[in-house]
């Protein structure tokens, strides 16, 4: 995706990994104005450690500009407390003048 020059300032892109067991991880990004901020989740991907223990809802996830440098992603825990599923988030950060 190319925006124009003259009205973007910054992009930066990545992915999150969220490990078996984690909820939350986050990646650090170069500062941006927050309020002149866009984060986009790319997608994700995900790879399960048994495959019959796989519960749709753990995969769910989101990501959040937490600050000017930290972008977080988040997925759900499974009500068992069993999180067998590793969720890779991908992410775009557009910063606008």
């Amino acid at each position: 995706m190319s925006f124009s020059p003259t009205v973007v300032k910054s992009t930066q892109q990545g992915t999150i990994a969220l490990n078996y067991g984690s909820t939350t991880a986050t990646a650090t990004i170069t500062a941006v104005d927050t309020n002149k901020t866009q984060l986009t989740m790319l997608g994700l991907s995900t790879q399960h450690a048994v495959a019959n223990i796989y519960q749709p809802g753990e995969v769910e996830s989101r990501i959040t500009l937490t600050n000017s440098t930290t972008v977080t992603a988040t997925k759900n825990k499974f009500q068992s407390g069993v999180n067998s599923t590793i969720v890779t988030v991908a992410y775009r950060v557009v910063e606008f003048y």
